[in-house]
């Protein structure tokens, strides 16, 4: 029984590359260059003298344009060659330059739907575009025949030719579009660092190694970080404090969070570096083994830092939101971020902690495209 169910999957699995094989060797792109004789390998028939059958479509895609993935409807323009054909008598130069027109043609169109798909309002328009573009294709291509005689009209031909070959030539194949950014953006990411002490502090804790996680808000240049640090590490010598005690090597956890403003001095492609300044909090905490209770030692702090963002991937979504038609652009940056933070617990419970994190950030906002 299981010899038979793997001799079925394999089966099915050679069936269906064949057929993936078969249906990439009948579509003939626009993009495979100029037509030849041999894309004509379709049935014959006796009452007309060619066919000529082609297709504009669209599908969820992404396409990359160096370190810009963009999720958009991706169309494409192409024929069937099992149902192109001419015949024989007809395989001229001239009749494959007029069917090379035709092509040209529907890859006109094929960019206007581009174009227009990526500057929808919603996404619902999507087919009602592709049914408006195809009937504007279709009259197009009958006006032309119609004019060059169904191919009998060289100079009418030549003429054609000159001109889709000119708005191929303005219409660009473009994969990004021109846009402005919005000025407000967000972010979330989440990483980990380590922790060192200074002064007393350094005397009673050991370093830490901490989880972090934070939110950004911005608005042109000005940004606000919400950031949160969880670690833990262990007691260097006793430690005496009001709750209770505290004992060498006993294991405590350690906490930040702090609120900031961050001014961006660089931004570029690839680098953006925000100084940053605000308050926060800092919490160490342990069990009193004496009585079994918790010790949390708080302490507001003020924290001064520095951010630097390094972007290695970017997203730009050109399909509208389904609820409110907005387009979205998503730097995914790798963030190292350096901060002091000063605690003062008591006259003899002081010093700064020096924190480095490093953590995977994706930056987004809102863009409009241009006309």
């Amino acid at each position: 029984m299981i010899q038979i169910n793997r001799t079925y999957y394999v089966l099915v699995l050679l069936l269906s590359t064949v057929y993936t094989l078969s249906a990439q060797n009948t579509r003939r792109n626009w993009s495979d260059g100029k037509l030849t004789w041999n894309d004509f390998i379709g049935k014959q028939s006796e009452k007309e003298f060619s066919g000529f059958r082609y297709f504009i479509e669209y599908k969820n895609g992404n396409e990359k344009q160096n370190d810009t993935t963009v999720v958009r409807f991706v169309t494409s323009c192409f024929l069937d060659r099992t149902e192109t054909w001419t015949l024989p008598e007809y395989k001229t130069d001239q009749y494959l330059r007029f069917n090379q027109v035709m092509f040209n043609v529907v890859e006109i169109h094929r960019r206007n739907l581009q174009n227009k798909l990526d500057r929808q309002k919603s996404i619902h328009e999507a087919d009602y575009l592709l049914k408006t573009v195809m009937a504007e294709c279709k009259s197009e291509i009958n006006r032309f025949k119609s004019d060059a005689k169904d191919g009998q009209n060289m100079k009418t031909i030549v003429l054609w030719e000159q001109i889709t070959e000119n708005k191929l030539l303005k219409l660009n194949n473009e994969i990004i579009p021109a846009y402005t950014k919005k000025d407000v953006g967000y972010g979330f990411g989440a990483g980990f660092g380590n922790s060192i002490f200074t002064g007393e502090l350094n005397n009673y804790f050991s370093p830490a190694f901490n989880f972090v996680y934070g939110f950004d808000f911005s608005y042109k240049k000005s940004n606000l970080f919400l950031n949160a640090t969880l670690g833990g590490n262990r007691v260097m010598r006793n430690l005496s404090v009001n709750e209770g005690n505290l004992y060498k090597g006993q294991q405590t956890t350690y906490a930040i969070g702090d609120l900031t403003y961050g001014y961006t001095l660089t931004n570029n492609s690839k680098l953006r570096l925000i100084p940053f300044a605000g308050i926060g909090f800092m919490e160490f905490a342990g069990v009193n083994r004496d009585t079994d209770t918790r010790i949390s030692l708080n302490s507001l702090c003020p924290v001064l830092g520095l951010t630097a963002d390094y972007k290695f991937k970017k997203y730009m979504n050109l399909i509208p939101d389904q609820f409110i038609g907005a387009r979205e652009f998503v730097d995914l940056v790798l963030r190292g971020r350096l901060y002091v933070a000063r605690a003062d617990y008591n006259p003899n419970l002081q010093g700064y902690s020096v924190n480095l994190t490093v953590s995977v950030y994706g930056l987004g906002s809102m863009f409009k495209l241009k006309n």
